[in-house]
């Protein structure tokens, strides 16, 4: 008999949970559907997680943050902030199949159902833009100190209207189901970005 491997397990509940939490939403996903295609028992499940909200900030902190801001981190150790700012935004809109771009960003969807009635999921959210909005304003900076970007250019409100339109373009694909959408609209924005430029 295999001797269990409880860091397996987490991994494994984690990633069925996210797949489930993408695909269904929060509401709409039930401990059900992860025993099962966990193929584990609710014991071991409890054994882990307390509850589906638990289990839900757990698949936010350990799977959704880090992915979200390894996209973003080299920003500030680039030879150039301002092309590597949009080069990542081009790249998104090419990850993943067309089946996954069309059900949304997970944490923009998570955001749209959960974060007006449970604060635990409102201050994550909030915390993972507020961290990406700072590398875009960093990066900025560095490009200002390179003399890149014009010195009078205000980074803090430049990362905050980035934010504003990299964050409202995962609805926009959502609605319309179209990847050729999400390419012209981060290929737009890509340019907003290079336009920096002195």
């Amino acid at each position: 008999m295999a001797l269990r491997d409880p860091d397996k397990t987490r991994t494994n509940i984690l990633n069925v949970a996210a797949a489930n939490f993408h695909q269904k939403g929060f509401k709409g996903t039930s401990l059900s559907d992860i025993l099962q295609q966990a193929e584990i028992s609710k014991g071991a499940l409890y054994h882990h997680f307390t509850n589906k909200q638990e289990l839900l900030y757990a698949v936010f902190d350990e799977l959704y943050s880090g992915l979200f801001l390894s996209r973003w981190t080299h920003i500030l150790t680039a030879e150039d902030p301002i092309e590597a700012i949009a080069q990542t935004v081009e790249h998104i809109s090419h990850e993943g199949s067309d089946e996954e771009m069309c059900q949304g960003c997970p944490v923009h969807n998570l955001a749209a159902e959960m974060a007006s009635s449970d604060e635990g999921v409102r201050t994550r959210v909030d915390n993972l833009y507020c961290e990406i909005q700072r590398i875009i304003k960093q990066g900025v900076d560095l490009s200002k100190q390179q003399n890149l970007v014009p010195a009078e250019a205000n980074s803090q409100r430049i990362a905050l209207f980035f934010m504003c339109c990299f964050n409202g373009m995962p609805q926009m694909v959502k609605s319309c189901q179209d990847r050729e959408v999400f390419v012209q609209l981060t290929s737009a924005l890509a340019e907003y970005v290079r336009g920096l430029k002195s």
